[in-house]
């Protein structure tokens, strides 16, 4: 069967229009980010605001009723949390807080977070820098479409805090 060159064209115009809406389609839809993508986000964002102890932030990451165990055994309310974070009775000022070796598990609506956090800072009123590292556990959980830290656990490694 012969096709007029008119067809063909028209044919030929079709092809290229659909070629073109489906690569747009394609470039219109963007993948979100995996939970193990978002949460990991959060945790460099959790690492930046303790640094600068930036409560605010600090607090919009954390649930109502987050608890943190410290590398003593103490237990810490999200207040109690972000009120040792802001008015650190040893360290006046950190000039240095990295975190690595993050691993993140996501579990259903669960993530868990595990890494290594270290911190240098200055002892407040000796003038004396102190440094220190600590292995942690966080706990996430996304509800209503956001992930929050509900616990930590930080255990402290080697010598502790020192000084330099």
């Amino acid at each position: 069967m012969l096709m007029s060159p008119r067809l063909r064209v028209a044919l030929a115009c079709l092809f290229v229009l659909s070629l073109s809406l489906g690569a747009q389609g394609k470039q219109a839809t963007a993948v979100p980010p995996s939970g193990e993508q978002q949460v990991r986000k959060l945790t460099d964002v959790w690492e930046q605001a303790h640094a600068a102890r930036d409560t605010e932030t600090l607090d919009g990451l954390l649930d109502a009723g987050y608890v943190y165990t410290d590398a003593t055994g103490l237990l810490q309310t999200r207040k109690e949390y972000l009120n040792s974070v802001f008015k650190s009775p040893d360290i006046s000022r950190v000039s240095k807080f990295t975190t690595s070796g993050v691993v993140v598990r996501i579990v259903g609506a669960t993530a868990i977070v595990t890494g290594e956090s270290s911190w240098k800072g200055r002892a407040r009123g000796k003038g004396q820098f102190l440094t220190s590292a600590y292995r942690f556990t966080d706990v996430w959980v996304k509800r209503d479409g956001s992930w929050r830290a509900v616990a930590t656990q930080g255990t402290k490694v080697g010598r502790g805090a020192e000084a330099e």
